[in-house]
């Protein structure tokens, strides 16, 4: 794992897994667990973001979601194209990041998806 830069007192430390159970690759994921500098204490999206966030972070997903593939004809084999948060993000000073897994939005040659929100975009949500 590695730590990210940190933003606004806050830390992500980001681990990456990998299994082979058989057949005919294995499986990776990337996972974030975010800091708060001044108690320790674990960052959960809910602790970001007004009550009620939801729909405009799905919406913010949804539209940069192209920009995140290697590229723009990969859209088409994706398996979900309008997003809702999975709550595995990561914090930096520009932006947050939402990763989402082999198969979890699309499929395994697209590896992990990682959709960076620039924060000046979120700030109209953000607690």
């Amino acid at each position: 794992g590695f730590f990210s830069v940190y933003y606004n007192n806050m830390v992500s430390y980001t681990l990456s897994a990998f299994s082979y159970t058989g057949g005919a690759h294995g499986n990776s994921g990337v996972y974030c667990v975010n800091f708060n500098l001044k108690d320790g204490s674990i960052v959960q999206e809910s602790d970001l973001f007004k009550e009620g966030y939801e729909e405009t972070l799905s919406k913010l997903l949804t539209s940069h979601l192209p920009e995140a593939l290697p590229d723009p004809s990969h859209y088409e084999s994706l398996f979900v194209k309008e997003l809702t948060s999975n709550g595995n993000f990561c914090i930096s000073e520009d932006y947050l990041t939402y990763m989402y897994g082999e198969y979890e939005i699309g499929p395994y040659y697209l590896g992990t998806i990682e959709i960076s929100i620039p924060w000046s975009e979120l700030e109209s949500i953000l607690e």
